[in-house]
Order: structure tokens, then C-alpha cells, then sequence
């Protein structure tokens, strides 16, 4: 059963691929923001504000803890915040009495800037209980956590604490275990599994250290929904560097992807659509080389009724102004018939324009893996606006995980090109939509 927690802008999903976290860690604030300016750049799905790296009087401090925080949000406003205080006992540096620790969450939690706080099951059931209940009012979720730097339970045993602490209210549970060889490991795989059948709300099951790091990769198929990279220093032993994380899970993400199934009616028009530099507008054009439909390019049509370049219009009128000229187009186009449609990368991302586009066109997204668009944009940042000050890798595959739900919500059909010509993408769409021979 599918299970899923929304935290701000990212949904963590039982079976889909999970999102990637990425700890903040230092001992002051001047710090603090140098790595949160690292995952920028990053593919990092949410952020992890590590507090308990602080110095000693800096975790206690209140105002500093919110100040640190608040710079985080600022420098990663659209990466959610989780909150951590984690102590010497789970791991972390924190030495801290029951009240201090239920007072410095509190106060985190008060600050607004964090959607979630991690909270341990070792405190008091009547700290867990009251930072829960706590954290609700505000609208703040609860990761429930246990961390074992030494061993790893019994398999029965690490499944009756998950069990144990999702009774609490917790929103996710998580517990991180230190297996001593393979098969410590292959356990937790084999609690995962019995956890996605049994468990009512999303949680983490991972092994640290060398050993344990299958587990980080696979939570699409095991069922955990978080899993923690790196862009500097990590959290816990076995932490991999978020670029490489993010091209495992794709790797294993696009593994169990269906076939497209063929389509034998005739399509007025063929919108083709998904990020920049998938190929749009050259497979476009063979689609048109190979039929008789007439090529669209949008961002192209924009820009000759502009009489400026797409970045000249962005810098000029701003954003939403071109995605009033685009949304005009949209309409255009559904009033017509016969062609092949490029679409610019932010275009499916509205719903009106998806909607204009469908009246008599069937959408193909085109999807390639970040390394593939970084090489082919890498050498022209100044021809795309959105990528002008982050032409790296990290943050273009941030990027379309952004946009990747709704690419693929407005899809009739969609086609992973990264090995593609545009000549053979170009004839699999014909094919499927029966305008040439399968």
C-alpha cells in the first residue's frame, strides 16, 4: 500500500524513487551558510539543518539556532528543512538534558523555518509525545528516529521498534543500524520489505558504513522513502555524495519503467515536450523530414513576435511575461492541426497550456539523465536563463525533479532519449502514433 508524507515542495512516497537529503553541519552560522550554498548546486531534494554541530553554547542559544536556520531558508528557500538535534547517545555531538532538549526543538519548531523536526524514540515517552503533539500545531511533521552505531538488531526486532514507534502519531519513522557484515545488511532489506506491508505511514530503514550502503539506493524496491547524501561533510558513516546518489537512483528508477504502449490512431498534432536540451526541436524536425506535418517551434515563434532572444525577454519583461506569450501560443496551436509542436521547457508546467495543447494533440515528453543535459547545454549558459548562475550537473538534475510530475502527468507517452538520435527518437513517436510502420 502506497503511503506519503508532503513536506513543502516534496512528496515521500512509498515505492517511488526516494528523495535525497543532504546534511548542514558546522559549528557557526558563517559556516553554516558555505554549506548551505553547496546544495544549491546540488540534487538534493530537502536539507537536513544539523544543529547539534554547533558549538556547545550555540545549540543552547535559541537565537542563534534560528538565526543559523534562517539563513539556511534563505539561501535553499524551495529544499525543505529538517531539524536535528541529534545527541551523543544516537550519534550526534549534542550533550543535553531532557528539558534543554525539549526546549531547544521547541523553539525550532516555533521558528517556522523548518517543515519537519527529527525527534528520538530514546527520550522520554513524554518528550516524543509533547514534541509531536507540538510540532502538529504548527503544522510541522515528525520524523520519529532511532539510530544504532554499533549493531543491528534482530530482523523481528528492528520491525516490533518500527512498529512501536509508529504508534506514537510520528509521521515517518526512521532507524539507521551499523551491520557488522552482508548479511546485517540483506536483514534490513528483508524488515523493509515486511515494513512496506505492514506499516501505515512512510518510513527509513538504512545500514551505515560501507557494508550498509546497498541499502541507501534501493528504497524504491525496499520501500524506504529518504535516503541521505552528501555535498561535504556527512552525518553518518556510508553517506554518499549526492551527485552519485542521484545517478544510482535514476539508474535503478528507470530500470522498472514500462514500455509505451503503440497507438494506431492518427494525431493531428505532436507536442512534444520535457526539460531543455532533451532534443525537442531536432527531433522535431525529423518527425517533419519523415511526414507531411509542419514544424512549431515555440520558443522560436516567441521570440520573432518579441523581436528579442528568450534571455533578452527575461531580463527585459520578467518571467511571467513570457509565460503570457506562451500561454497565447498554447491557444493558437489548439486551434489548429498538422503539426509537430516544441515546447519549451516550462510550458507543460502549466496546466491551461496542457490542457489548450491536448484538445487535438497527443504530448511525448522526452526525458534524458542530467549528465546528458549538462553536456549539451554546459557550453551556452547565457542561451538559458533558468541555469545562467547554476550550469552545473547537481542543480540541473534538482531541477527536473521539480518539474518530472507534472512532465509526466501531462504525458501520453513518454520516451527516455538519452541514447537517442533525434532521427530514431523521431521515428519510434511516428511509429507509435501509426504514421509509419512499427
Amino acid at each position: 500500500m502506497s503511503k506519503a508524507v508532503t513536506l513543502g515542495n516534496v512528496v515521500l512516497e512509498t515505492g517511488s524513487m526516494p528523495a535525497i537529503c543532504v546534511p548542514v553541519l558546522a559549528y557557526g552560522v558563517s559556516e553554516v551558510m558555505n554549506q548551505a550554498r553547496a546544495v544549491v548546486d546540488s540534487p538534493a531534494d530537502l536539507t537536513e539543518f544539523r544543529a547539534d554541530y554547533l558549538d556547545d553554547s550555540s545549540y543552547y542559544n535559541a537565537y542563534t539556532v534560528k538565526v543559523a536556520m534562517e539563513s539556511v531558508k534563505r539561501i535553499l528557500p524551495q529544499r525543505p528543512m529538517i531539524f536535528t538535534l541529534r545527541t551523543r547517545k544516537e550519534g550526534g555531538n549534542a550533550v543535553v538534558e531532557e528539558p534543554d532538549y525539549r526546549q531547544i526543538c521547541t523553539k525550532a519548531i516555533e521558528s517556522g523555518f523548518a517543515e519537519a523536526i527529527d525527534v528520538e524514540f530514546s527520550h522520554q515517552p513524554e518528550t516524543v509525545s509533547e514534541l509531536i503533539e507540538t510540532a502538529h500545531r504548527a503544522g510541522v511533521k515528525v520524523i520519529l528516529s532511532r539510530h544504532d552505531f554499533s549493531s543491528t538488531p534482530d530482523t523481528e526486532e528492528m520491525i516490533r521498534q518500527m512498529q512501536a514507534m509508529a504508534e506514537t502519531g510520528a509521521d515517518i519513522v526512521k532507524m539507521a543500524v551499523m551491520p557488522q557484515d552482508e548479511h546485517d545488511a540483506f536483514r534490513v532489506l528483508m524488515a523493509s520489505e515486511e515494513l512496506k506491508q505492514s506499516l501505515e505511514i512512510p518510513f527509513i530503514l538504512i545500514a551505515m558504513g560501507e557494508k550498509g550502503s546497498l541499502t541507501r539506493l534501493i528504497g524504491e524496491r525496499s520501500g524506504s522513502v529518504l535516503t541521505f547524501g552528501t555535498t561535504g561533510t556527512g552525518s553518518a558513516p556510508g553517506q554518499i555524495p549526492a551527485d552519485d546518489l542521484d545517478r544510482a537512483l535514476r539508474i535503478i528508477h528507470n530500470a522498472g519503467q514500462p514500455v509505451p504502449e503503440k497507438h494506431s490512431e492518427d494525431v493531428p498534432n505532436l507536442i512534444l515536450g520535457g526539460f531543455m536540451g532533451v532534443g525537442k526541436s531536432s527531433t522535431a524536425l525529423k518527425i517533419a523530414r519523415y511526414s507531411d506535418l509542419e514544424v512549431l517551434e515555440m520558443d522560436q515563434m516567441i521570440e520573432e513576435r518579441e523581436g528579442m532572444t528568450i534571455p533578452e525577454i527575461f531580463e527585459k519583461h520578467g518571467e511571467a511575461y513570457f509565460r503570457r506569450a506562451e500561454a497565447e501560443l498554447c491557444r493558437e496551436i489548439s486551434e489548429n492541426s498538422g503539426m509537430v509542436v516544441s515546447t519549451g521547457g516550462g510550458t507543460l508546467m502549466n496546466p491551461s497550456n496542457v490542457e489548450l495543447l491536448k484538445k487535438n494533440g497527443l504530448i511525448f515528453i522526452l526525458e534524458a539523465s542530467p549528465d546528458v543535459i549538462y553536456e549539451r547545454l554546459r557550453n551556452a549558459p547565457e542561451e538559458r536563463p533558468l541555469l545562467k548562475d547554476h550550469m552545473n550537473r547537481g542543480y540541473i538534475s534538482w531541477l527536473m525533479k521539480q518539474r518530472q510530475k507534472a512532465y509526466r502527468a501531462a504525458a501520453d507517452e513518454v520516451l527516455d532519449v538519452s541514447r537517442m538520435t533525434p532521427g530514431s527518437a523521431a521515428v519510434k513517436i511516428l511509429s507509435l502514433c501509426g504514421l509509419i510502420p512499427g
